[in-house]
C-alpha cells in the first residue's frame, strides 16, 4: 500500500500528519476525486515536459508505467519539469477540489520539488506555492510562497497530499482558496499519478 503524507500549513512552518490510508483511486464515487494525470495507458494526458530526462517506463514495484523525472535542481532553476496544463494559453485546470495529491517515489538524498498555482477569493491574480527539499526557510512575497519539505518519506511510494485552503490561508491570510490552476513536478522522483480530492476519505481503496 501507499503511505499518505499530508501537508498542513501552521503559519510559520509546514507540519506533517502521517496515516496508513490506501488511496489507490480504484473507487471514487459521486465526484469525490478527479484524476488530473496518470502515467498508465497507451495515451497519457498531454503534459509539458521541459527536458529529455523525463521519460515513461515500467516500474516493477507497482507493476505498471510511471514517469521518471531525473536530473539535478530540485528548485526553480531546474531544467527538468513536468507541467500541467501543457499549454496554459489554451486554458487552465480550474479544479475546485481543496486537496491535491501526488503519487510519487523519491530516492534517498535526492532533491524534489513541486508547485501548485491557485486562483483565490478576495484578491487579484493567482498565488503560487513552491515546496522544495532544497529550501531551508520559508520565503514569501505577495504572489509566491516558497516552503521547505522536511521529513519526506524516501525509498517508498506515497501519496503526497496538500490541504490547499489551510496552506493558502497560512501563507496569504487575506485571501481564500478558489481552485487549482496549474501544477508542476520537478526532479528527482517517479510519478505515477496526480489527483484532487473533495476531502480525504479512509474508505478510498
Amino acid at each position: 500500500f501507499f503511505e499518505v503524507l499530508l501537508f498542513f500549513d501552521v503559519l510559520s512552518r509546514v507540519s506533517f500528519l502521517l496515516s496508513l490510508l490506501d488511496m489507490a483511486l480504484t473507487s471514487c464515487p459521486d465526484g469525490a476525486c478527479y484524476e488530473v494525470f496518470t502515467a498508465a495507458g497507451s495515451r497519457p494526458p498531454a503534459v509539458c515536459a521541459t527536458s529529455k530526462t523525463i521519460h515513461r517506463d515500467y516500474d516493477r514495484s507497482v507493476k505498471g508505467l510511471v514517469v521518471f523525472l531525473e536530473g539535478g535542481g530540485g528548485g526553480l532553476s531546474s531544467q527538468t519539469q513536468l507541467r500541467l496544463p501543457a499549454d496554459p494559453r489554451s486554458g487552465l485546470l480550474a479544479l475546485p477540489h481543496p486537496v491535491v495529491a501526488f503519487q510519487v517515489w523519491i530516492g534517498t538524498g535526492q532533491p524534489f520539488y513541486f508547485e501548485v498555482e491557485v486562483s483565490v477569493v478576495g484578491g487579484v491574480g493567482r498565488r503560487r506555492l513552491i515546496l522544495s527539499s532544497s529550501t531551508r526557510e520559508r520565503a514569501l512575497d505577495p504572489l509566491h510562497a516558497r516552503l521547505p519539505l522536511p521529513g519526506l518519506l524516501r525509498e517508498q511510494w506515497m501519496n503526497l497530499c496538500l490541504d490547499l485552503p489551510r496552506l493558502v490561508h497560512g501563507q496569504f491570510p487575506t485571501v481564500g482558496f478558489r481552485s487549482v490552476e496549474s501544477l508542476a513536478v520537478g526532479p528527482t522522483c517517479r510519478l505515477r499519478r496526480i489527483f484532487t480530492l473533495r476531502k480525504l476519505q479512509t474508505g478510498l481503496s
